[in-house]
């Protein structure tokens, strides 16, 4: 008799547990890492492992509402989703940290993570549980709950696991004062001339005296701009500026803005949990060839997932700086 066909195979029991801090930015993109342990007995009490069939209908839901099963991948119509992917983003920050679980006997473990995106749901403390379904069409759920194939309630068998609790967090917003340019400084190989430069500063993010969260990904759009000295159409003294996002080396530039003869630079290091701006000074464009003269709309997201939205313009008395405001 195989597995497939055994009426009386069941879950003899379940384990859950979050393997990170049950707390979660409604970002879309921070998770929590949550484990299922099952064990599996065939109709002769031996432990079994689960089929891959079985492995593939392994579903995350509401602790309080079995019926509302997380999708894979996409957000559901109360804003969580399932993934069996790790997005890359850091867990929520504690100063708790998560006491580790050591593997039982007889049981298989499977990792899965959930994000939510609602910001309906910051504050509240959100229970879900798992749904193990066999190919015998029997269903056991950790929230106590199991059904018989043509889904009477199994009275006799409960796996109440109420332990991946996650509560939900609105994401921080910070103060323009949070966001800090530094000094320009010329980048190296650099041959200075009279209204010629090329240089870099770095933006971070300081949430207090001595703390910083770092910067995973920036975008400006459009990708630049550009200013003139005057507002004469043949000058041709200007500043441009691109941008550079952190942990990389490749400088975004705006294409539609005029082209110089002297070359763009090229950075020789990346700079980690800092975005960075790379201003030029150049000789050889006319005002007559127009651009986009500003303000660029600047997206920033932090190590957890959180997205904050800035604006970016020049000085409007100095074509050598640069002025960051909340968008």
């Amino acid at each position: 008799m195989t597995k497939a066909s055994d009426p009386y195979w069941y879950i003899n029991d379940m384990e859950v547990h979050t393997d990170t801090t049950p707390h979660i930015y409604a970002n879309g993109l921070q998770q929590v890492k949550i484990t299922l342990g099952v064990k599996a007995l065939d109709g002769r009490g031996t432990e079994v492992g689960l089929t891959q069939n079985e492995k593939n209908n392994l579903r995350l839901v509401m602790y309080r509402n079995a019926n509302q099963v997380l999708p894979f991948d996409e957000f559901d119509s109360l804003g969580w989703s399932a993934s069996y992917q790790y997005k890359g983003y850091e867990y929520f920050p504690t100063t708790n940290l998560k006491a580790s679980i050591g593997p039982k006997a007889g049981f298989e473990y499977f990792e899965f993570y959930v994000a939510c995106e609602s910001l309906g749901a910051a504050g509240q403390t959100i229970g879900l549980a798992f749904m193990v379904k066999g190919d015998n069409g029997r269903r056991f759920c950790s929230n106590g709950s199991s059904w018989y194939e043509d889904g009477t309630p199994d009275r006799g068998t409960s796996h109440d696991k109420p332990d991946a609790n996650i509560t939900v967090h609105r994401p921080p917003r910070y103060s323009q004062d949070n966001f800090i340019l530094s000094e320009f400084f010329d980048l190296p190989a650099t041959q200075l001339h009279a209204g010629i430069f090329n240089r870099r500063c770095t933006l971070t993010l300081q949430t207090g005296v001595s703390q910083t969260v770092a910067l995973k990904s920036m975008s400006l759009m459009p990708k630049g701009m550009i200013m003139w000295e005057s507002n004469l159409p043949d000058d041709q003294l200007c500043s441009f500026v691109g941008y550079v996002e952190p942990g990389k080396t490749q400088i975004q530039w705006n294409p539609a803005l005029p082209q110089s003869v002297i070359p763009l630079p090229t950075l020789p290091a990346a700079i980690r949990d800092k975005g960075s701006l790379v201003l030029c000074g150049r000789v050889d464009l006319k005002q007559a060839q127009g651009g986009f003269r500003g303000p660029c709309a600047m997206s920033l997201v932090d190590v957890y997932g959180n997205q904050h939205d800035l604006s970016l313009r020049f000085d409007p008395k100095d074509r050598e700086r640069l002025e960051l405001t909340l968008a």
